[in-house]
C-alpha cells in the first residue's frame, strides 16, 4: 500500500512540476510578447510624432520605419506606419519613396484591408505618371469590402484611356453593387 501511494504522490508532484513549468515559460512568452508590443508602440508613436512634427528629421523617419518593418514586420503597426510614410514622401515629392513603401506593405503584410488600401494609393501613383498598365496590375484582387473601389478605380482607367465602353461596364458593375443598377 505504501509503495501506491509514494506512486501516486511522486506522479502528483512530477504532474505539479511540469504544470507549473509550463505556466512560468508560456507566462514569460506572454510578458515578453506584451513587452515587444509596447515597444513597437512607442517607435510608432515616435514616427508619428516625427512625421508631424515642424522640423522633419528625415534620416530619423527612415531608421524608426526600418525598425518597425524589420522587427514587427507583420503588425498593422508596420502596415500603418509604411502608409503614414508613403504619404509623407508623396508630399515630398518623393514618388519613387512613397511607391517602395506602398510596394513593400502590399508584398509583407498580411492584413488585407492595409494591403486593398496600399493597392489604390499605389494605383493612384501609378494614374498619376500615365501608366495605366501598372496600375491595373495592382488592381486585380481586391479584398471584399474593396471591390466597389477597385472597380471605380479600374473605370477611371478605362475612361482616361478611352475606351469608354470598357468604363461604362464598370459603371455598371459598381451601381449592382450597391443596387442601383
Amino acid at each position: 500500500m505504501n509503495k501506491f501511494i509514494n506512486f501516486r504522490k511522486s506522479k502528483f508532484i512530477f504532474s505539479l512540476i511540469v504544470l507549473l513549468t509550463f505556466l512560468c515559460v508560456y507566462k514569460i512568452f506572454f510578458l515578453s510578447k506584451i513587452s515587444n508590443n509596447y515597444e513597437c508602440i512607442e517607435i510608432f508613436e515616435t514616427l508619428e510624432k516625427t512625421i508631424n512634427s515642424n522640423i522633419v528629421d528625415k534620416i530619423k523617419i527612415n531608421e524608426l520605419n526600418s525598425k518597425i518593418k524589420q522587427d514587427y514586420s507583420n503588425t498593422s503597426y508596420a502596415a500603418m506606419s509604411s502608409l503614414m510614410v508613403a504619404n509623407y514622401l508623396y508630399e515630398q515629392s518623393d514618388l519613387e519613396g512613397a511607391k517602395k513603401e506602398l510596394v513593400w506593405l502590399i508584398n509583407n503584410n498580411n492584413h488585407k484591408i492595409f494591403k486593398s488600401i496600399a493597392i489604390l494609393r499605389l494605383s493612384n501613383l501609378f494614374i498619376d505618371n500615365e501608366e495605366y498598365d501598372k496600375a491595373l496590375e495592382y488592381l486585380v484582387t481586391p479584398s471584399n469590402s474593396f471591390d466597389s473601389l477597385f472597380n471605380d478605380r479600374i473605370g477611371d482607367i478605362m475612361f482616361m484611356e478611352n475606351k469608354f465602353q470598357k468604363a461604362k461596364d464598370f459603371l455598371g458593375i459598381i451601381s449592382k453593387s450597391y443596387g442601383k443598377g
